[in-house]
């Protein structure tokens, strides 16, 4: 998944999202069940009639049928990934809330927390593997290739504003650790895809200047995010030096096979303004081959199959225009990738928001 990107405005609202509830038990039905086939997909749908979380067609980009709930009291389902097998990964989390108006809204302490699910489509079941206290924001969780281990991009829950972290959790023994949760305040993390048993990939910019000493909730720019990998072995305090590409911001990523799957936005404001581009890298972070998105990207997510097909959901607005061109209304493009061979699945209408976001195939 691929959050927003940042810019050194201030936080008006929060909701980050999930309510840790009981470890190791069974949360009863949801709202359908079934078999999830090969030519489908999980995913947060974004329509004008609202937001819910479905089995999508990956022929046509339409919903299905809805597959879980998205709010849960306090909670949201905030990620989903594949696990071997029929099952996934789903991680609900609340938190922080607003403690009132001002700059960043004063984001509460210990108001924070989260589960990590794992979701059986077959029985419609959700049986809890993990939770977070809190004082932890959880943002995504996904599953080492064996399933042993869990890499969750958390962060402080008061001070989480661009301030994320990775947490290993190994679910034989619950032992835990912590990679790059030295870095200084206001650096860009994103999108963990693990490439290997040991190694993580993220994306990955560190932060400029002094210190940030201003209020919660707010945050001076990052530098521009470059892929990273990283040893999930070990903890570290700090994240490898990214590998980026000048003028340019890496956002989503996904590994499958030999390969490493990535968005790159260029331009001005964090590719707001330019091309965006999906690459193809090698696990050593050379770039093989890439494919034209369209322009200006504000949000974006990759999700692969066993195959090796590879689905890239990204919204699209220039506001204002490429001189010469006509403006164009937000939309969000759905397309696939077969090898080499990029087709376009859908246009979605002008929503506002990522149509497909948290794709899991």
């Amino acid at each position: 998944m691929s959050r927003g990107l940042k810019r050194a405005w201030t936080l008006i609202l929060v909701v980050v999202l999930g309510l840790s509830l009981a470890s190791c038990s069974g949360h009863g039905r949801v709202p359908f069940k079934g078999v999830i086939g090969p030519a489908e997909f999980l995913a947060v749908v974004s329509a004008r009639t609202g937001i819910t979380v479905d089995v999508v067609s990956a022929g046509s980009g339409k919903p299905v049928r809805q597959a879980l709930p998205r709010d849960r009291g306090r909670d949201r389902l905030d990620d989903i990934t594949r696990l071997p097998g029929t099952d996934f990964l789903v991680t609900y989390a609340h938190g922080p809330v607003c403690a009132g108006p001002g700059a960043g809204c004063f984001p509460k302490p210990h108001d924070c927390g989260g589960e990590v699910d794992r979701y059986n489509p077959g029985s419609g079941r959700l049986t809890t593997v993990w939770t977070v206290g809190t004082d932890t924001a959880i943002l995504s969780a996904t599953a080492s290739p064996d399933a042993s281990e869990i890499a969750a991009e958390v962060a402080p829950c008061a001070k989480f504003y661009f301030n994320d972290y990775l947490i290993i959790h190994r679910l034989s023994d619950g032992a835990e650790w912590r990679i790059g949760a030295g870095e200084q305040r206001c650096h860009t993390l994103r999108s963990p895809a693990w490439i290997d048993h040991s190694h993580l990939v993220v994306a990955f910019g560190a932060a400029r200047g002094r210190p940030w000493t201003g209020p919660d909730g707010t945050c001076t720019e990052s530098s521009r995010a470059g892929l990273t990998v990283v040893d999930a072995d070990r903890p570290q305090s700090h994240f490898p030096p990214g590998r980026g590409a000048a003028g340019c911001d890496y956002q989503s990523t996904t590994a499958v096979g030999a390969w490493i799957y990535a968005v790159l936005a260029c331009g001005s404001d964090y590719g707001l303004h330019g091309q965006a581009w999906l690459q193809r890298l090698s696990h050593q972070l050379a770039v093989m081959q890439r494919w034209s998105l369209g322009e200006c990207t504000d949000g974006n997510d990759l999700a692969a199959n066993r195959d090796g097909a590879v689905l890239i959901s990204a919204y699209l607005f220039c506001n204002p225009p490429p001189p010469g061109q006509p403006r164009q209304e937000p939309h969000t493009v759905l397309d696939r990738l077969d090898g080499d061979r990029l087709t376009h699945i859908t246009t979605t209408p002008p929503v506002g928001l990522l149509a497909y976001d948290n794709m899991a195939w």
